[in-house]
């Protein structure tokens, strides 16, 4: 009766929206699909009033929700659950070894809040850049010789001192000028 939309993305294959899609818009023709021998038969009795979780269980039962349409082979092996979460849920390893990132974020751990991935590849993003692993790993590429990797380190502190002394200098000259100097 209902469908999910499946799609890939960034991280993998996953339910990103699932929307709400009816099939059969008649309310007889929903009758008729979980009770179809009691809808036919003129002599068939009413029976007692079924609680709504008992025709919603019969409903997931029945062919109209077929969850190997979406999620293609049955992952437990059995028909009968009409979860589709327990189809879908994997081990944590086989999570891990399905997701193909590499790089400097491929080892580091963020919380999720609030459902946002937005967010979470934000703070990512600035815990990369306040531990400078972009840099190192883009130092470690390649062998540098000692020497070479000294003279380096050597050029990197003195453009770091410079740009500082370069801001106390002009931090400086601005408050001679606001004292009128």
């Amino acid at each position: 009766m209902f469908r999910g939309i499946i799609s890939q993305g960034i991280f993998g294959n996953g339910i990103k929206r699932a929307t709400l899609v009816r099939h059969n818009s008649i309310l007889s023709e929903l009758r008729d699909a979980v009770k179809p021998d009691q809808s036919n038969t003129p002599n068939a009795q009413p029976k007692k009033q079924s609680r709504g979780a008992d025709d919603i269980d019969t409903l997931l039962k029945s062919n109209l929700f077929d969850a190997k349409f979406l999620f293609g082979a049955d992952i437990n092996g059995s028909n009968e659950d009409p979860s589709l979460f327990s189809r879908t849920l994997q081990h944590p390893r086989d999570v891990a070894k399905s997701i193909r990132i590499s790089g400097p974020e491929a080892g580091t751990a963020v919380d999720v809040r609030n459902g946002s991935i937005a967010l979470t590849y934000g703070m990512l993003q600035l815990t990369l850049r306040k531990t400078n692993v972009r840099y190192l790993q883009n130092v470690q590429k390649r062998y540098i010789r000692p020497a070479k990797y000294r003279k380096q380190l050597k050029s990197e502190w003195w453009r770091r001192n410079f740009s500082k002394g370069f801001k106390d200098l002009m931090a400086q000259v601005r408050d001679a000028k606001r004292r009128g100097y």
